[in-house]
């Protein structure tokens, strides 16, 4: 009698839901600051043309987000019947400024530096007084938005013998927004306006119980603010590609001042940022990343998205890392606690699509790393080569893809992706050298990355 009590209760309480529950969501969604900071993975411009460009001071328009998170009710009801109650309540729920942990105006001026370093073909903000040819970019922030539903259904039987009741939640997807304007100037002219718009959606979540709903909420809240960081990643990437356009097709005579090499840039990331640029903390992870510290003292950031018996999957930007446990010695959040158990115990992962990524790093022991042999390959499979390393290697295998830095070579279910200087030489079945005939080749296929069973870099 008492269960049966209990579970009225909670149908007058489920009652009351849709007017209550708007304030306790929004208070959830905003309960934890998120951080809408993105891995840059651009491709690198090396060769810096005789070209300035000043970057003003980011606008951000009074309309582009609103202050708070918002929760409104889009529908809901509740069937009392004699012996069986259904509930079903959506609510519509956007993200305010107040849960994005970085300044707006800043990030967004930190963003557009750090992308023009990495790919622009100009000099930001240079001092060089030789570079006669310059540019003002304005960008001003017109839209930025995140929203996506969120449900309740539920259904409880109650009768003087038995009772029983589901509850089901679900999230999403929610669609990240980013409008920018662009208006570049040539001394007192403005010479291109453009407005770039971006959008991401987040993935689908359901939770039947396996978490508390406050749970449920944060974890969506963070999917937001992942989706907002992309939608954010690809308008200022777009912008720095419309500029160099510009300047491409628009000025003639243009000389490579400077060459820098990748390693160069990130040391020109980390010391040069632009005067009147918030520096965003070293130490401060990205949304949802982790410090993952191996056993030989490196230590990796990144999202853990799955783990099996012997290996942790951690993705940084579009690059997966594959790690296998026994390197891994210690888990820790963003205010370096502790978390291994925690996070090896979970089994909350999507499934992977390593079409996602575009890169794949392989982090084991030396000795576990397969199709390394000694001796030059004998009796080799039916459309496999010998490709030889400079370090002595020969690893068999289907040439699979070539592109300017790497080789992609597949051996059964695994893909091998070897750096393009590494090879010093491939032979076919009979010890002949089929180097520059097999690296020109244009007859590859798409890669499906979910067909195999490990992707093993060799740098």
């Amino acid at each position: 009698m008492f269960k049966i009590r209990s579970l009225v209760i909670l149908l007058l309480i489920v009652s009351a839901f849709g007017c209550s529950i708007n304030e306790q969501l929004a208070a959830n969604l905003s309960k934890n600051r998120q951080s809408v900071k993105y891995v840059f993975d651009s491709e690198i411009v090396t060769e810096k043309k005789d070209v300035a460009v000043i970057i003003d001071p980011v606008l951000i328009s009074d309309s582009s987000m609103k202050n708070v998170t918002e929760v409104t009710q889009q529908s809901g009801y509740v069937i009392p019947l004699l012996l069986i109650n259904f509930w079903n309540y959506e609510y519509s729920c956007k993200l305010g400024e107040n849960v994005i942990a970085e300044d707006l105006s800043h990030f967004f001026y930190y963003s557009l530096s750090q992308e023009s370093l990495r790919s622009g073909v100009f000099f930001l903000n240079p001092d060089e007084s030789f570079i006669n040819r310059r540019y003002d970019l304005e960008v001003t922030v017109e839209s930025l938005s995140i929203e996506g539903p969120y449900k309740y259904k539920g259904y409880a039987f109650i009768s003087p013998y038995a009772y029983s009741y589901s509850m089901l939640e679900r999230a999403g997807p929610a669609v990240a927004r980013c409008k920018l304007h662009l208006s570049l100037k040539k001394g007192d002219e403005i010479v291109l306006t453009k407005e770039i718009s971006s959008k991401q959606k987040t993935e689908f979540l359901k939770n039947t119980r396996t978490a508390t709903s406050v749970q449920m909420q944060e974890k969506y809240a963070l999917a937001m603010a992942e989706a907002l960081a992309k939608a954010i990643n690809r308008s200022v990437s777009e912008i720095i590609t419309t500029v160099n356009e510009h300047i491409m097709l628009n000025e003639t005579d243009l000389t490579t001042v400077k060459e820098i090499t990748a390693n160069e840039l990130y040391a020109k990331q980390e010391a040069e940022i632009p005067a009147g640029v918030i520096k965003i903390p070293k130490e401060k992870l990205l949304a949802g990343y982790l410090y993952f510290h191996l056993d030989d003292g490196r230590i990796i950031d990144g999202k853990l998205v799955d783990i099996n018996r012997k290996e942790v999957y951690v993705e940084k930007g579009r690059t997966l890392i594959v790690i296998n446990k026994e390197m891994l010695v210690l888990i820790e959040d963003s205010n370096e606690q502790d978390v291994t158990e925690r996070e090896l115990a979970r089994s909350d992962f999507y499934k992977i699509d390593y079409n996602a990524y575009n890169q794949f790093i392989y982090e084991t022991k030396e000795a576990e790393i397969p199709a390394e042999k000694e001796e030059p390959v004998q009796g080799l499979l039916p459309g496999y080569l010998s490709f030889h390393l400079d370090d002595g290697r020969i690893i068999d295998g289907k040439l699979r893809k070539v592109t300017k830095k790497e080789i992609s070579v597949e051996k059964g279910e695994v893909l091998i992706t070897i750096k393009r200087n590494k090879v010093v030489k491939i032979e076919d079945i009979n010890l002949v050298d089929v180097t520059e005939q097999e690296l020109s080749r244009k007859d590859f296929k798409r890669i499906n990355y979910n067909s195999y069973k490990d992707c093993i870099e060799i740098k």
